[in-house]
C-alpha cells in the first residue's frame, strides 16, 4: 500500500488532514483485514472524520485516528 498525506492548516488551532491509501499490487489480489493509524497531537479535543470506505474512528487515549477497512481490491484508492 501506499499513504499519502495532505496537511492544511487552518488558523492557529486548526487543521485538515486528508490521507489517501492506494493499493500498489495487482487487480486480482485483494488486502484484507486493513488497519491505517494515523498519529495526532495529544491536545486533541475535536475530529470530524469523513469516511470514503470503512470506518475511522478517534481515539484520544492512543493519540491516533484508527481507520479501518475490510477489504481492498488491487490497483485502488481511497480517503479519509
Amino acid at each position: 500500500f501506499r499513504v499519502i498525506p495532505l496537511v492544511r492548516e487552518i488558523g492557529r488551532t486548526k487543521m485538515e488532514v486528508k490521507i489517501v491509501v492506494k493499493s500498489n499490487f495487482k487487480p486480482t489480489l485483494i488486502g484484507q483485514k486493513i488497519e491505517i493509524r494515523i498519529p495526532t497531537p495529544p491536545n486533541t479535543c475535536d475530529v470530524q472524520l469523513l469516511c470514503m470506505k470503512g470506518k475511522a474512528k478517534h481515539k484520544s487515549s492512543e493519540n491516533a485516528i484508527v481507520w479501518k477497512m475490510k477489504r481492498m481490491g488491487g490497483m485502488k484508492e481511497s480517503q479519509l
